[in-house]
């Protein structure tokens, strides 16, 4: 995906200006697509070179695998985005590591509150932690967990049933630990998924923008040859 960046952007910065300039000193009356792609490569070309260099190099490093492992991560996270299951996969990772953290710190003997708060500060940007953050508030009033799930609207049923489990037996920290191991290996089955299905997608994509691109430079080739012949 990365060297197919990298020769994309190389089209539409080099290549194409040349192309356009061969067209317009033979007066070629160029087609709209032609126009647009023209257009799109002015874009390209208002990069200065140390920022298109850096460009480069970043791709073709993420393409070597030799890249720092916080920018792949953030390179891989940002396509994913675009992926109709990753909503979903940050709440697993997000109820993942609450769960860890908050049995590992029942455990050591921590107060509710405080190792709900604890728990609760480990970020993922999932949309479920609004509803964790809010567990403390009601843990000081004396509410136990699955109530306040229960009455939150926010938690997965399977979530809220375990804990009510885990507090009837009184052996919560156990049934989180088993929850975490749970969500954390649903979060790994999806991530496997939407890497497995996003990136040849992406590659089919990027083939395609290649292929639209060079048609669109060739039209008036076809265009020139057909008058010629036309002309004989």
């Amino acid at each position: 995906l990365c060297m197919l960046l990298t020769v994309f952007t190389g089209i539409m910065v080099f290549i194409i200006p040349k192309m356009q300039q061969m067209y317009k000193e033979m007066n070629v009356e160029l087609p709209r697509l032609t126009n647009q792609v023209i257009w799109i490569s002015g874009l390209c070309g208002e990069l200065t070179l140390p920022g298109l260099i850096f460009i480069v190099l970043l791709l073709l490093l993420l393409a070597l695998g030799v890249a720092p492992r916080r920018i792949r991560r953030w390179l891989n996270q940002a396509l994913l985005s675009f992926f109709p299951g990753y909503g979903q996969y940050l709440r697993s990772m997000a109820i993942a590591r609450f769960c860890h953290t908050l049995s590992a710190l029942l455990e050591a003997g921590t107060p509710m509150v405080g190792a709900l708060e604890a728990a609760a500060s480990v970020r993922t940007g999932a949309r479920i932690e609004r509803h964790l953050a809010q567990l403390s508030h009601g843990a000081a009033e004396g509410r136990s967990l699955s109530a306040q799930m229960a009455a939150s609207g926010g938690f997965p049923s399977t979530f809220q049933w375990m804990v009510s489990v885990g507090e009837q037996s009184g052996d919560l920290p156990r049934a989180l630990a088993r929850l975490a191991d749970m969500y954390e290996a649903s979060a790994g089955r999806m991530l496997t998924y939407m890497t497995r299905a996003l990136f040849p997608m992406l590659i089919v994509a990027m083939g395609l923008a290649e292929a639209f691109v060079v048609l669109a430079f060739f039209l008036p080739l076809v265009k020139l040859t057909g008058a010629i012949g036309s002309g004989g």
